[in-house]
């Protein structure tokens, strides 16, 4: 198994926290603030130079409006 940040899947994943972020009305800043995390850390997420461990992933999809279960159907579906 490749360890990329630079792999197909791990750009969908990058492409997909935009665009929930961004369906949800939110920037960066204003989700930051609903995670209590510094903007850059979204940013990172985001541009693939910070990975997410499974409670921050849940974190940021309740923050966007979604469940963990839609997001990851949701991302299943932009690999296939």
């Amino acid at each position: 198994m490749k360890k990329s940040v630079h792999t197909d899947a791990q750009k969908s994943l990058q492409s997909l926290l935009r665009s929930l972020r961004r369906k949800a009305g939110l920037t960066q800043v204003e989700l930051a603030k609903r995670l209590d995390t510094p903007h850059s850390r979204i940013s990172n997420y985001e541009r693939g130079e910070r990975r997410m461990d499974i409670v921050q992933l849940r974190d940021y999809c309740l923050a966007v409006g979604i469940t963990l279960t839609e997001f990851i159907e949701l991302f299943e579906q932009s690999i296939e």
